[in-house]
């Protein structure tokens, strides 16, 4: 779907704060809205993003109601690759522990990290892409089989 030349927009996720789920639709409509008013010569195929919150365990961890479980259901995601750096733990926990007793635990988010990895499981991340010819957030549209090209 996607080829080697084309243009796309990289999504960017901050580190802190609540990533409310109508907040990112309509960031996402806004800068659609944008690019097309100041760059209309410059076509884009799709929105993308590379994240640990791509990794599909979090969608059969996390509740129904999450933000992140939302955001996961309205974009296609595409394959995950392990990540055992301490890169990748930065981001989920803001900075490199030597020791899993020493990170804190005071969201539910970061305990359930930390019990998975207690237990041996290993986090990945992975990414997602999102066309702008199936945005219809909150529609699931990838989840329900009626994008990517139907005809």
């Amino acid at each position: 779907i996607l080829q080697q030349a084309d243009n796309v927009i990289t999504m960017h996720i901050p580190p802190v704060g609540r990533m409310d789920f109508d907040a990112v639709g309509a960031s996402i409509r806004e800068a659609m809205r944008f690019w097309k008013m100041y760059f209309p010569e410059r076509s884009y195929k799709a929105f993308i993003c590379h994240s640990w919150l791509f990794d599909n365990q979090l969608s059969e961890l996390l509740p129904p109601d999450s933000n992140i479980r939302l955001f996961q259901e309205e974009v296609y995601m595409y394959p995950l690759y392990r990540s055992g750096d301490s890169g990748f733990y930065q981001h989920i926990f803001g900075r490199k522990f030597d020791r899993l007793d020493d990170i804190p635990t005071n969201t539910s988010l970061l305990k359930m990290f930390v019990d998975r990895l207690r237990a041996g499981e290993q986090w990945h991340s992975g990414g997602c892409a999102l066309f702008p010819e199936d945005f219809d957030w909150g529609a699931k549209v990838y989840r329900r089989g009626r994008a990517l090209y139907p005809d």
